[in-house]
């Protein structure tokens, strides 16, 4: 049965849905969302999840883990915990040692104190009242998060957020402390563990789901690659035999080598290319490290290296890239949206700065001439370096510059932008 939490969380849930549905482009837009979520992939991958669940849970209620009063539990957390670790894959498939940061997950204070709060709820009307107002404190706590200005602001919703946490662990002390001769230890011990062991036995399934993408997505490049059905399984099989599980290196496999490997003449030659494209990759992973370990090394440290290139390069790449990134959209903007560059685009592309590592208050400052055939913008790093990238006349004209302060100017009327196309700027 649902505890008079989740009614509320129900009846509010549905409110959002009729309003949403009272609304034409909104409606429209939920509609679009629901026919990518019914793509058959994505039910064939839900429907699998569901049967692996279901079989957790009959193994776990012969061994005593799992009665049928945690039905609603285990269906939150299925809507919650699971559903985030399946949408999540792709990024498994990226990052090294999701895994094995996911089951320590489990065992957060965090999954425990929402299991904790759950065991005595208030009646309905005032959990009507207080999940709207968790809703709007949270909301308030996420966006003053991404503005330097509000910190402080921030700092007092969190504070607010602590004291209605601490205030419904202290009720429900009290209604066990109470209540304690006919408290359900057992079936508390149970609501417990529920999360820790379903969390570990999804991960399995999360990961066989990432291989099968993961090889789905490199057999697609194969077969991109050349129609011969001959060459198509020599390097499906070469890539299999190569590649094995490791997900990270398979999600990594692009064209190129799908076209290095569907061309050999020969199952060695087939393997002896997913070969070259581990080494390849490992070299990569190699350069990054040392990267990483310079950026630390050398943070704070003031000068330049033998090539004149600073030895201090925190945000230096994601920096370049975000810039970058503006000058490609300019250009684009200029060839095909009348003949003008524009100035609104630092707003535009902030999701892609995002993208690029930059904070959500990305720093980068634009400017466009009146004519609007001209531009440049800069932003200056953690560091103190600046860098700036811009254009004096139409694509694909290029001016890059970088040094301790911004140039005071457009490209070509300011000295500190040296020659077009960035022939004096060592650190871009």
């Amino acid at each position: 049965m649902l505890n008079n939490r989740e009614w509320a969380l129900l009846i509010w849930m549905a409110i959002a849905l009729a309003l949403l549905l009272s609304q034409g482009q909104l409606r429209s837009s939920l509609l679009q969302c629901l026919r990518a979520a019914l793509h058959p992939q994505i039910v064939i991958a839900l429907l699998a999840m569901v049967a692996w669940v279901g079989g957790l849970v009959f193994v776990a209620s012969r061994i005593g883990w799992w009665e049928a009063e945690l039905a609603t539990d285990t269906a939150v957390w299925f809507f919650g915990t699971a559903l985030v670790l399946m949408f999540n894959v792709t990024k498994a498939l990226r990052e090294e040692g999701f895994f094995r940061r996911t089951i320590p997950g489990a065992f957060k204070a965090t999954v425990f104190v929402g299991v904790f709060i759950n065991l005595y709820v208030f009646n309905l009307p005032i959990e009507l009242i207080l999940l709207p107002v968790l809703v709007v404190i949270t909301l308030s706590s996420v966006v003053a998060a991404q503005e330097e200005r509000l910190k402080s602001v921030k700092a007092v919703i969190d504070v607010m957020l602590a004291l209605i946490g601490f205030a419904l662990i202290a009720y429900v002390v009290f209604q066990i402390v109470t209540d304690w001769q006919d408290f359900d230890r057992s079936g508390a011990l149970l609501k417990f563990a529920l999360p820790v062991w379903l969390t570990i036995g999804v991960v399995p399934f999360v990961y066989l789901l990432g291989l099968y993408g993961a090889y789905d997505r490199a057999f697609k490049w194969i077969d991109f690659a050349t129609d011969e059905r001959r060459q198509r399984w020599r390097a499906k099989l070469a890539l299999a035999l190569r590649l094995r599980l490791r997900t990270q290196d398979i999600s990594a496999f692009t064209v190129y080598w799908a076209k290095q490997a569907a061309a050999a003449t020969s199952f060695l030659d087939a393997c002896r290319a997913i070969d070259e494209f581990q080494a390849s990759r490992r070299e990569r992973q190699r350069a990054e490290a040392e990267r990483q370990d310079a950026l630390r090394r050398y943070a704070g440290v003031d000068g330049e290296d033998d090539e004149g290139q600073r030895l201090d390069q925190r945000e230096f790449n994601e920096t370049k890239d975000a810039l970058r990134q503006l000058a490609t959209a300019q250009m684009g903007w200029y060839r095909n949206q009348g003949g003008c560059y524009r100035p609104e685009l630092s707003e535009i592309l902030r999701p892609r700065f995002e993208y690029c590592g930059l904070p959500p208050d990305h720093g980068i400052s634009l400017e466009v001439a009146e004519d609007a055939q001209s531009w440049w913008a800069w932003r200056r790093t953690v560091t103190g370096w600046c860098f700036a990238i811009g254009a004096a006349a139409p694509p694909p004209d290029e001016w890059l510059c970088d040094g301790p302060e911004p140039p005071a100017g457009s490209p070509g009327q300011d000295a500190a932008w040296g020659r077009r196309w960035g022939v004096d700027a060592k650190n871009w």
